[in-house]
């Protein structure tokens, strides 16, 4: 009696276990297309034209306007003038300040989308912060390309939310922390 309860929790676990590897299994590959000729009959994959060959075609078709430094794209910037200072907490105390000087980069004539906006934008923009620090951002390598890539990303979708679609990239000017 005292073995039937490890077996049948064994048994339901390789149930389990075995029922979500088959129902989480990778698809198989996809087919390849059967290319036909005029007459209808299958040509050997080899006379088949390939899709990344027409891909490669229209990607060499006209340069994009980044490629060829258009200058009636440039960007302009709102430098937020007061830097962030987020409290780093360990302990339930602070352990250490973080300084953060940030810019607003915006699509041309939109400054103003940001400036008229810039409380509601510093807000936002200091919860990002916050929360970073809370989930320990701000700890270790913090200057890490992965680090600062999910920290703009953050910042540039909240700055999006209050100031419009014309926010093209929030840019992490000065970072530093400073220990107590």
């Amino acid at each position: 009696m005292k073995l039937l309860l490890p077996v049948l929790l064994a048994v339901i676990g390789l149930v389990g276990g075995a029922a979500a590897g088959w129902f989480l299994k990778p698809a198989p590959p996809p087919e390849p297309e059967v290319c036909l000729d005029a007459g209808g009959a299958a040509l050997p994959p080899e006379a088949c034209p390939k899709p990344e060959a027409a891909a490669d075609e229209a990607a060499q078709g006209e340069p994009t306007p980044e490629a060829e430094g258009d200058p009636t794209d440039k960007s302009e910037f709102v430098k937020l003038e007061r830097q962030f200072i987020v409290p780093v907490m360990a302990d339930q105390k602070v352990a250490a300040m973080a300084i953060v000087g940030l810019s607003v980069e915006v699509a041309p004539g939109h400054v103003e989308d940001v400036l008229s906006r810039e409380p509601r934008v510093r807000d936002a923009l200091l919860r990002v912060l916050f929360d970073h620090a809370y989930s320990g951002g701000f700890n270790g390598d913090f200057t890490a390309e992965y680090v600062l890539r999910d920290l703009r990303r953050n910042l540039l979708t909240a700055t999006r939310k209050v100031a419009g679609p014309n926010v093209r990239d929030v840019l992490v000017e000065e970072i530093m922390r400073q220990d107590q």
